[in-house]
């Protein structure tokens, strides 16, 4: 008997609000929404041009390490930080990358970037 008062008042309500807006001649209104800043609408991918490199938890230098790979790997970029960071005499964004199903962040002085994944794998065959 509960549940049916229940649903007799969520009803009354629902019906209160159909009726309530009727008849009323609403012109809808400007609204501006902030611009999305965007890295680019399609994927952007990356080689390792050192020969070890750690992919790190946060986009910090004394983040944990969650595994590390090296010269000639192409990896795909997820994202980037917004400023730049300064690290030893190297000033560069730290990108999150995805490497073998790995998720993590890189320091980007130690990748040369490419529109596809095509020309970074034609680049890390002449590393290599």
């Amino acid at each position: 008997m509960i549940k049916y008062i229940k649903i007799l008042k969520i009803a009354c309500i629902l019906l209160f609000i159909i009726f309530s807006s009727c008849g009323e001649d609403r012109t809808a209104q400007n609204i501006s929404l902030p611009s999305t800043p965007i890295i680019s609408a399609h994927s952007r991918w990356a080689v390792v041009k050192i020969d070890y490199l750690r992919i790190r938890a946060k986009p910090a230098a004394d983040s944990e390490m969650l595994s590390s790979t090296g010269m000639g790997a192409v990896v795909r970029i997820i994202s980037q930080t917004e400023n730049k960071e300064l690290l030893g005499q190297e000033q560069d964004y730290w990108y999150q990358i995805e490497d073998q199903g790995v998720r993590g962040w890189v320091f980007g002085a130690h990748l040369d970037f490419f529109n596809s994944r095509s020309e970074a794998q034609n680049h890390a065959k002449e590393l290599q």
